[in-house]
Parts: C-alpha cells; sequence; structure tokens
C-alpha cells in the first residue's frame, strides 16, 4: 500500500496533464459529478428504511445507467472530474487577550484555524458499464504560521484510490488509504447531524457554493446541501463495503484509524499500534432491515511492554415500518479497558418512533435512550462522560481531551452522552402559509453521580473564540475555558456536595429548542429571516420544564436572528444578530475577590460585590454579502463585531471585530 500511494503522489502531475489532455481532445464531452448529499429534519427518520450501509462517493457509477448500458461504453466518455476549491482569508482584531496572555491581538491568514482542505480533486473513470476506480486528494494551504519555509501545497490527508464493480451477486466497492468520510451507525461510527437548528450567516466548510437558492431551500424545505464530510468522520486505511447480494444482504468493513483514533500517525505505524477494525451485516426484507454493528479500537499504551488500551461496542440496529409509522433504533453493550480500568460492559439503548400527522396532527419524531457509564465509543454521536482516560488520544493532539465536553455537558438535541438517559422529542409546522417552526424538547438526567462540574457552550461567539487558541484545555483568566472544532465551552465547578465530595444529587438536565422560518417578499426581492433559541436548564431535582429561577444550577440561553435580502439576482446581503446569557447559582463557582482589589486586565478596581454566581452576556452583530459569480462559484464577504463579559467576575470579558472573504467553487 506505501508503494501504491507512493506511485500515484509522485505521478500526479502526469495523471492532472493526461486528464488536461483528455478534455481538449474530447470538447464535446460533459464531465461533471456531484458530492453534495442533503440532509431532512424529521423526513431523515422517515425516508431512511435501511440501517446505514455508507456508500463511498464515486459509487453512483453505478446508478440511473439502466439505459447507458444497453450499449457499450466509451471508457473516456465515463471520465469524471469532481472536487472543491476553497479560499479563506481570515482577519481579526482582539481589545484584550483573552484565552492566554499570548493571545495575538491582530491577525490575518489564508485559511481558517483548523487547516481545512482548499483544493479537492477526484478524478474516476467508469472503463466499463460494470466497473469504475476513482483516485481523491486534499490539498492544504502552505500558509501554516508565520514563516513561508515551504511554497508547496501540502498533501496532508494523502491520496485515496477506490473502484468497485457490479456483479449478478452484488455491487462490491473498496477504499485504500488517503483519508475518507465514513459513517456506520449511531453507536459505532458516526457524526451528529443535529436537527438542522443552526445559523447559516457564518459559512462552514462543507457548504455548497450557492446564495438566495440555498436559504431557499433551507426555508422551504428544512435543509442545505452539504459535501459528504457532513455527519461523517475522517478514516484513513482499508474500507469496504457491498450491497445487492444475495438475500438481500448488505456487509461493510473498516480497518484503520479515524481521527479520533490514533488519527495523527498513519495506520501503518508499527512501534505504538492504534487502530480500529469495525463492521456491519445487515438484510433487507422490503422496507425494513435489520443489522449488526461492531467496532473495536486497539492500541498499546507501552510499546515495550505491551500494554493494551481499548473501547468496543457490538450493536444490533433495525428499522420496521407499521401503517407508515417507523420503530428504529439500536441496542447493544460497550466496554472500555486499560492497566487502569478494568473492562466492564455496560448497555446501550437507543430507541426511534417517527409518527405522521396523519395520526398526531403534527409529526412527531421520539427519541428514548439509555446509555451506561462503560459505554464508550468516541467515534460516534455519544460523548464520554465517565471515563477520563478514554479522552486521551493520539499524542500528536496534546490537549485532545478539549476536542469533546467531559464533566456534564449541557448538548443539543441529537447529541448522546454516556451515562445518561431521557426522552427527545422533535416536530414541525407551519403557520400563516409562510411561517415554519422546528421545536425541540428534552429531559435528561444522569445515571450515577460522577462528576462535581457542569460544561456550557458559548453560541454566539463560540467559532470565533476557538480560532483564538485552538484545542486547549483549561485557559482564560479563571482557567475553565475549553476550545474544540469550531467552539468552546465552559466548566462550572459545583458545591453541592457530600461530606465525601460526592455529588449529593442527581443532575436533571432539560432543554427547549425553537427555530423558526420567514420567506417572502419584501420590494418584488426574496427575503429571508430565520431565528434559532437554544433553553437550557441543569438543576437538582426532576422538572418537566426549564427551571428559570436560581433553583437551577445553571441556566444558559441564546437568540440568533439571520436576515437575507436578494437585492439583485446575484446579489443578496445577509445580516446577523446573537445574544446568550449564562446565570449560575449558589452552588457554582463564586466570585471571592476583594471589591477594592485590581483587575489583572483593564487595571480598574473591582466594581462587582463578593460572593455572586457567574452572570454571563455575549454578544455578536454581522453584515455581509454573497455573490453567485456563476455556476457553482460564490464569493462570501462577513463582517462580525463581538464582545463578551461577565458582571460578577472582572477579568471575564473580551471583545473586537473579525472578518473573512470566501471564494467557493465546485466541479
Amino acid at each position: 500500500m506505501i508503494s501504491i500511494y507512493k506511485l500515484v503522489r509522485k505521478h500526479f502531475c502526469f495523471y492532472l496533464l493526461s486528464t488536461v489532455l483528455f478534455l481538449f481532445v474530447f470538447p464535446g464531452k460533459s464531465f461533471s459529478g456531484n458530492m453534495f448529499n442533503s440532509n431532512t429534519i424529521l423526513a431523515i427518520e422517515q425516508e431512511r428504511t435501511v440501517p446505514a450501509i455508507p456508500s463511498t462517493v464515486f459509487s453512483n457509477y453505478f446508478n440511473n445507467k439502466e439505459k447507458e448500458e444497453e450499449s457499450p461504453i466509451s471508457p473516456l466518455k465515463n471520465l469524471t472530474i469532481t472536487g472543491f476549491y476553497r479560499a479563506l482569508i481570515y482577519t481579526r482584531t482582539l481589545n484584550d487577550a483573552y484565552m492566554t496572555v499570548s493571545d495575538p491581538l491582530r491577525s490575518v491568514t489564508v485559511g481558517d484555524a483548523f487547516r481545512e482542505p482548499m483544493l479537492n480533486l477526484n478524478v474516476g473513470a467508469a472503463p466499463t458499464k460494470n466497473t469504475y476506480f476513482n483516485y481523491q486528494m486534499f490539498f492544504f494551504p502552505n500558509y501554516a504560521g508565520p514563516t513561508f519555509d515551504n511554497k508547496n501545497l501540502t498533501l496532508q490527508f494523502g491520496v485515496t484510490l477506490s473502484g468497485g464493480i457490479k456483479t449478478k451477486i452484488g455491487k462490491y466497492d473498496f477504499t485504500l488509504g488517503g483519508a475518507n468520510w465514513q459513517k456506520l451507525s449511531k453507536f459505532t461510527l458516526w457524526q451528529n447531524e443535529g436537527l438542522n437548528r443552526f445559523s447559516t450567516f457564518d459559512r462552514r466548510p462543507w457548504d455548497d457554493p450557492t446564495s438566495i437558492a440555498r436559504y431557499k431551500d433551507w426555508n422551504e424545505q428544512g435543509t442545505i446541501n452539504q459535501d459528504v464530510r457532513w455527519g461523517r468522520r475522517p478514516f484513513q486505511g482499508v474500507y469496504m463495503e457491498s450491497i445487492g447480494m444475495p438475500g438481500k444482504l448488505s456487509t461493510v468493513f473498516f480497518y484503520g484509524k479515524t481521527d479520533n483514533s490514533g488519527g495523527g500517525s498513519s495506520f501503518l505505524t508499527p512501534k505504538t499500534p492504534d487502530q480500529i477494525f469495525a463492521g456491519k451485516l445487515a438484510k433487507a426484507f422490503g422496507r425494513n432491515s435489520i443489522g449488526v454493528n461492531s467496532f473495536n479500537r486497539v492500541a498499546n499504551a507501552d510499546s515495550i511492554k505491551d500494554i493494551g488500551i481499548g473501547y468496543d461496542v457490538h450493536t444490533l440496529e433495525y428499522v420496521y415500518f407499521f401503517k407508515n409509522i417507523k420503530f428504529s433504533g439500536e441496542i447493544g453493550a460497550g466496554s472500555y479497558y486499560s492497566p487502569t480500568h478494568k473492562r466492564v460492559y455496560s448497555d446501550g439503548v437507543n430507541l426511534g418512533f417517527y409518527i405522521p400527522k396523519k395520526f398526531t396532527k403534527l409529526p412527531l419524531n421520539i427519541q428514548m435512550f439509555h446509555i451506561g457509564t462503560n459505554f464508550v465509543n468516541i467515534n460516534t454521536i455519544v460523548y464520554n462522560t465517565s471515563i477520563a482516560e478514554a479522552q486521551q488520544q493520539s499524542s500528536t493532539l496534546a490537549n485532545s481531551q478539549s476536542l469533546f465536553p467531559f464533566n456534564s455537558p449541557i448538548v443539543d438535541i441529537g447529541q448522546l452522552t454516556n451515562n445518561r438517559e431521557g426522552i427527545n422529542i422533535n416536530t414541525e409546522f407551519k403557520i400563516f402559509s409562510k411561517i415554519r417552526f422546528n421545536i425541540g424538547y428534552a429531559n435528561t438526567m444522569e445515571i450515577s453521580r460522577i462528576s462535581n462540574a457542569v460544561s456550557y457552550t458559548h453560541r454566539v461567539n463560540g467559532l470565533t473564540m476557538s480560532q483564538i487558541n485552538s484545542f486547549n484545555t483549561n485557559i482564560g483568566p479563571y482557567n475553565n475555558i475549553s476550545t474544540l472544532y469550531r467552539g468552546y465551552y465552559e466548566t462550572a465547578h459545583l458545591s453541592d456536595t457530600t461530606a465525601n465530595g460526592k455529588m449529593a444529587h442527581d443532575k436533571h438536565f432539560n432543554t427547549l429548542e425553537v427555530q423558526g422560518k420567514y420567506g417572502g417578499k419584501f420590494l418584488q426581492k426574496s427575503f429571508f429571516i430565520f431565528y434559532n433559541g437554544f433553553f437550557n436548564s441543569v438543576q437538582s431535582s426532576f422538572s418537566l420544564f426549564n427551571k428559570m429561577n436560581d433553583d437551577a444550577y445553571m441556566r444558559v440561553y441564546s437568540n440568533e436572528f439571520d436576515v437575507y435580502y436578494n437585492i439583485f439576482s446575484r446579489f443578496t446581503l445577509v445580516g446577523y444578530y446573537g445574544v446568550e446569557r449564562a446565570i449560575g447559582n449558589r452552588f457554582t463557582d463564586l466570585n471571592t475577590s476583594n471589591p477594592n482589589a485590581v483587575s489583572k486586565d483593564r487595571n480598574k478596581p473591582l466594581v462587582a460585590p463578593t460572593n455572586n454566581p457567574r452572570d454571563q452576556t455575549g454578544q455578536g452583530i454581522g453584515f455581509g454579502f454573497d455573490i453567485d459569480l456563476g455556476k457553482n462559484v460564490g464569493l462570501y464577504y462577513r463582517q462580525r463585531w463581538f464582545d463578551y463579559s461577565d458582571k460578577n467576575f472582572a477579568d471575564d470579558h473580551y471583545k473586537g471585530q473579525e472578518a473573512t472573504v470566501e471564494l467557493k467553487l465546485t466541479f
């Protein structure tokens, strides 16, 4: 495999030149491809009828080819070139250092802080009507710091080779090396997709290059096009799948690494093995289906003493329809083991029910779950909140514990954690023909009293602050901030404990999420307003609804408004306003500073009274525009002003502004 990788990288220029020559020699041919997938809100549960058998990006060679198969196929006719180019310039001005004293107050970068790929190129062909091959590359910008030591684009993800064959007994696909995005099941390999309740003002790396059509789809369908990375985990190694086998069987097999299991090094590294192997076997019965999944991480904590660490999850997954009511779920067991932690299995249960509106007037998507304390797999939608050492990843990620909140996190509906059980209910409806609502409710509780803390996300300015000091823990003026991918969270310590230091009460979590959308015309031009509201509380006893007073350990609220106005056919103005509040009670961290002391940051007297909990307010205001430069090409400008402060902790504040210019095209 190493030789294949080197061969392809060495001769890439030759392959690319050959491809360009083909384009000139056969100018009348159409070269196109689509690597975008659509996600829905509630309909995604209604329409999905088979346990998730992931498909490679280019397996669509075998779809919708019935007419073409009637005649011989020229290999060149089926040459396909797809990919994207994304150029991003980012600038930020910060009034005061916040995360650490060394934070840069002014920054201008090419690309963001997360080293997203700048160029993706996929070149594939179908030599015959029943076979295809493809190679995929992701190129990264050469600006990786203040110096310019390397003038070459970096091929950080390597080269991914894939291919497939269609036979009378099934379709068979394989992928080797590189980095490709896959998913298996929500308990084995999956990236949380949420329920499409988020602001669309800040563009994401996987967003497609459309403007007003994008906001129209978001308003009317509750979904927007995302590329293949959305909802999937990056994987490097050997991947094979088969579908349409005799007896309606399908299989998937993985061997290699994910980003959360030794992803910082090659899966061929021999000295400190850290691999995953996983698979699925599924069978369809018409609309219904059943499947078994297995995911295993095997690693060495010490390469000399051969001390093993790892975790494993094994599940049964099903989909069953009864009079258009959909029953789906995943049931299994998982464990974690290490030299200091004995392997003990815990159960994981995730049951879903989709009820169409003809039965209940409103469509209902109901989820009930119970996930035990030893059910660990950090490559899924389940956060690990019970075993701290399981957060540790590859040594190349020095602060890997920041990748996920650990201490009893407040999470969005759809995101699960172990050591927790509860129910989620989602619905959507329309009023006055042009106003749409999408509402979610969650009521959950922890199973065991493990952590004496609560962690919560700062939503409004999360992306901005996460780029200042990426993937770090216990930073900020009070050492309670941790940054993760495109966000940051804060930890509030709790003093409601017994004499032995354990929590005196169980933690109960309430969440209400509200999304509102309006689409219409203003001065004969398309006009959209989107709203996203998140209301959370954590308290010591069961409550049917959110606690709105000091009975809650923490109350966290956020409100975000997006405005889009298509003043010209190819030009759209965009606007944003967000505000968030985080309020603690007497059992959280208190300001015990002397009110006559001097603030180390502002050189001003502390005026906040002592012994008061956090009382935080964050705001963001933004505007910008989208320009459609042509088919599948767009230019996007965003300008944002942000500020944040805690009136009871005088050093807890920041203020500044940022701007981005993005050019995105797909082909």
